[in-house]
């Protein structure tokens, strides 16, 4: 515990920030839009309800597993009872797609 306390004190946010984190930055949030306009759409075209497509989209892409999980958690307690099997499916689809496009580059 020390050492991340150490690691987050010493951080500068001069090296944090810049052009390229920047880029970053607003390149991750563009993608994310996307991916939920991408999810809605082609959720209206399908008749999947609108919580399942933002599971499936950048819920469970950007943040994976863990953020798929507490989503998922909270969609059920909505009323959306199959919140629980579409958040693992779209969040194992995530990474085993994230897999397969990193290790062809």
């Amino acid at each position: 515990m020390h050492f991340y306390n150490s690691w987050i004190e010493s951080a500068s946010f001069a090296l944090l920030g810049g052009k390229l984190f920047n880029n970053l930055l607003v390149g991750c949030g563009i993608i994310s839009i996307c991916q939920n306009v991408i999810g809605i759409a082609i959720s209206k075209t399908t008749g999947f309800r609108a919580p399942y497509a933002l599971l499936s989209s950048a819920i469970s892409m950007i943040g994976g597993h863990g953020a798929a999980l507490a989503y998922g958690g909270t969609f059920a307690k909505m009323g959306h009872e199959n919140a629980p099997l579409v958040r693992a499916a779209a969040a194992t689809f995530g990474l085993i797609t994230a897999v397969l496009i990193g290790a062809s580059w």
